[in-house]
């Protein structure tokens, strides 16, 4: 349920945010109407309701835990229940927004910290005061002392959304943190959270006085209430022990451990100094050193960029952290506040109800429910049984030339809220796909066999084999506006692949130039532009590429398909664009990267993210040849490489367990799935293996070459702009000591011995049967002694310095 706009008599007009919740809120419903709708809703939903109002009101194992599980259902009912009650109450919307933007956001996460679950339970508590407003009918109600009812609250509302976004941005901070940085300065962050819980506290305090004052029409009164609440916390230490005590009955076991370690070794600062205590921390925390350092040092080993990360943590100013993400998060919301509004409108095209009976009620689809109808499904269907009976839909309809169902039904739409709450009284009369399908026969052709893979991917999301009526629905919401069925059916039989065909040459072709653009960057940030080339993610983007199967040209595709893929691809590709500005290029998370994809499979989106991800990163290479760049621009564009591979990782893993259920072999599979997009990367691990890399070798697939020498991407190289510092940096900073090498030097012949020229590697140290990276990547120049052949001179430059 949707908010509707603002009365006449508001001061204010409804924000950003309240707009895009208000946007399918203008249908005309009474206020009497929208009470009634309240009080039953509450009734419906009292004991749900009633539980989260109480929150956590002890510290007992049990009641911390129910709590806690029961919070990601409660929370969904409590959000339908104060958007219903934003209808009648309008300058509640703030808060409810805030409240709901945050709560979902973070519904994406695949792992979440009980700590904070606890905090936003002491938020859906605060939340949940706000139903006492289900008693009163109007807003500009005149309360005690002559002050209504929407002046008395609207300040505090916009206090609290402040809050609740300032929660959820340090609450972001925190989950992106690893067990270990969590750890050594827990003292702080859960610090941090009991300042948050407090101030829900206390303005849950503040919210039942004022509405008790408004109600009773009495101080008194509202004053023996609070006093006799068995729940109420009288002063601020109270609160502080109770949030203390809580925090810790969830620490759990390797928590308490890690504290004690710390503790017993002098503290972190002296843990992090050395490399046994680092290890041991490591080892008890469950983490891998491989997986803890920072993947953009290669020429660090494990536990010198372990030891530097975590120095670096504990030198970091919390409070600066958290002021910093701030902005970001603002950012974030806005984005899941679009992604909340286009499910929104997209829900809005389609049918939620019929009038007849039947499991085909539940499917929106006209054409699709129609087939559901006439086949007698039930619940689910095999996806190559439901694929092929729409192929024979479709045909029929074309061959008999009547629309379907032949009963006649009548069908209604109604508009649905984010939180599936269906309020809106309003309908519109909805008619079979039929009547646009006369220029559409040549959609027909891709519903066959040969597509039958890829329409069943598209369809069948969790991959059993099986189409359920949430995935026929989900199917059908996600096509774009316009399309009738036939189109987005089509569009995934063949117009997907040409898609990724289209965006894998562009990303070759990035790739490329990067590669040319080395020639002329500065030497000061070739180091830098070396570990990018390096990182992990660069080498998971060409296995990627290569382990597509897509073909070279496509010139049996009709016209009308070719022109719905450019149409399809343009929209998305401008959507994620948007997202990716709107956060500044800053993927900091799995998390961030699946809120600017929005909802559904990540091979749906990695192609034209990577494209659009490293398309930017190119204008920083361009930027690199005239500008010496800060050392942390390039190393922060491989973490955003990271975190989308990081979703690609959960999507393997996903896959592998759902595949194991049914006994299929996941790597056998992955051959075909998304056009074995994840094959090699799943098998190889981000290792070439025997083959090598296909960047300089491959070939222009597109209709139009670039041979001006210009960039195909950049517009304008010249004003190119880094994405994360905000200028140069002066050389005179620049650490270590850079020569004028050449970049490449084909002096030393291998076959001859001889050593002198210029070389580029690493030096190794055997230690065991191990090896161990001693200086990293090494810049290095030999030459021989001209008076004595026997005796080898050079220089040497490395991370740490040079050396003679």
């Amino acid at each position: 349920m949707t908010p509707v706009p603002a009365s006449k008599n508001s001061k204010e007009a409804p924000g950003k945010k309240e707009q895009t919740f208000d946007k399918f809120g203008n249908t005309v419903v009474s206020v009497d109407e929208s009470l009634k709708f309240v009080n039953n809703f509450y009734e419906e939903n009292r004991s749900i309701i009633d539980t989260a109002a109480i929150g956590i009101a002890s510290v007992d194992g049990k009641t911390i835990d129910d709590a806690i599980s029961g919070f990601s259902e409660s929370v969904k009912v409590v959000m339908n229940g104060l958007d219903a009650l934003g209808q009648v109450h309008p300058f509640v919307g703030v808060a409810v927004v805030a409240f709901k933007l945050v709560v979902t956001l973070d519904m994406t996460r695949r792992e979440n910290n009980q700590k904070i679950m606890a905090v936003k339970i002491q938020m859906q508590q605060m939340m949940c005061t706000l139903f006492q407003l289900r008693r009163i009918r109007d807003q500009d109600e005149v309360g005690l002392g002559g002050v209504i009812l929407k002046d008395r609250l609207q300040p505090l509302m916009e206090q609290i959304a402040q809050d609740i976004t300032k929660c959820g941005s340090d609450c972001d901070v925190i989950l992106k943190k690893s067990f270990i940085s969590k750890t050594l300065k827990s003292k702080f962050y859960e610090g941090r959270l009991a300042d948050h819980a407090t101030k829900f506290m206390d303005y849950r305090d503040q919210l039942d006085k004022a509405l008790t004052v408004h109600i009773t029409l009495g101080v008194d009164a509202a004053n023996e209430k609070l006093d006799t609440q068995s729940t109420k916390l009288q002063s601020i230490e109270e609160k502080l022990d109770f949030l203390s005590n809580m925090f810790r009955k969830l620490d759990t076991l390797r928590e308490r451990e890690v504290l004690e370690f710390i503790e017993q070794n002098g503290g972190p600062k002296v843990v992090v100094e050395r490399n046994d205590l680092v290890q041991n921390l490591v080892k008890k925390s469950g983490e891998s050193m491989a997986g803890l350092a920072d993947k953009s040092l290669t020429s660090k080993s494990d536990i010198d960029s372990v030891k530097e990360k975590l120095k670096k943590e504990l030198a970091e100013d919390v409070d600066v952290l958290f002021k910093r993400n701030y902005t970001l998060f603002e950012r974030k919301l806005e984005i899941q506040s679009r992604n909340i509004a286009d499910a929104l409108e997209k829900q809005g095209q389609y049918i939620v109800s019929v009038l007849s009976s039947g499991a085909y009620e539940k499917i929106k689809d006209i054409d699709q429910q129609n087939l559901w109808k006439e086949m007698g499904w039930k619940g689910s269907v095999k996806a190559h049984r439901f694929v092929l009976a729409l192929r024979d839909y479709f045909t029929d309809q074309f061959t008999t030339g009547t629309p379907q169902p032949k009963s006649g039904g009548s069908f209604t739409i109604q508009a649905l809220s984010p939180t599936l709450t269906s309020m809106d009284h309003s309908t519109i009369l909805a008619t079979p796909s039929l009547p646009g399908l006369v220029g559409d026969q040549w959609a027909l052709e891709y519903i066959n066999v040969a597509h039958l893979q890829s329409i069943l991917e598209a369809i069948d999301d969790d991959g059993t084999g099986f189409i359920s009526i949430k995935e026929a629905n989900t199917f059908a919401i996600e096509r774009p506006k316009g399309w009738s069925l036939l189109h987005w059916i089509a569009f995934w039989a063949k117009g997907w692949e040409m898609n990724l065909a289209d965006y894998e040459n562009k990303i070759f072709l990035i790739l490329q130039e990067m590669n040319e653009l080395y020639q002329n960057v500065l030497k000061e940030n070739r180091y830098c532009i070396d570990n990018y080339f390096l990182y992990y993610a660069m080498t998971g983007i060409e296995l990627v590429l290569r382990s597509v199967k897509t073909s070279k040209e496509y010139p049996r595709v009709c016209h009308e398909l070719v022109s719905l893929t450019k149409a399809y691809a343009g929209g998305e590709e401008e959507r994620l664009r948007k997202n990716l500005e709107n956060i500044g290029y800053d993927m900091d998370s799995a998390a961030t990267v699946m809120l600017i994809t929005g909802p559904g499979r990540i091979e749906r989106y990695l192609f034209p993210l990577l494209y659009l991800t490293l398309k930017r990163h190119l204008e920083v290479f361009h930027y690199a040849c005239r500008n010496v760049v800060d050392s942390e621009e390039f190393s922060h564009m491989s973490m955003t490489l990271g975190s989308v591979f990081d979703v690609v990782e959960q999507r393997i893993e996903s896959l592998g367990a759902i595949y194991k259920q049914v006994h299929v072999d996941l790597n056998a599979h992955l051959k075909n799935l998304a056009l074995g997009m994840f094959h090699d990367l799943a098998v190889s691990e981000y290792k070439y293996g025997k083959e090598g890399s296909l960047i300089m070798s491959w070939e222009d697939t597109s209709k139009t070459k670039n041979e001006s020498g210009k960039s195909k991407f950049i517009k304008d190289p010249e004003n190119a702009k880094p994405i994360f510092s905000l200028g140069p940096v002066s050389q005179n900073n620049y650490h270590g000591v850079w020569q004028d090498w050449p970049s490449h030097s084909f002096d030393t012949d291998p076959h001859t011995g001889i050593l002198e020229g210029f070389w580029v590697g690493h030096f190794w140290s055997m230690r065991g049967r191990s090896a161990h990276c001693t200086f990293g990547l090494t810049q290095m120049k030999i030459e021989a002694d001209p008076e004595d052949r026997n005796l080898l001179k050079g220089y040497a430059v490395m991370w740490g310095g040079s050396k003679k």
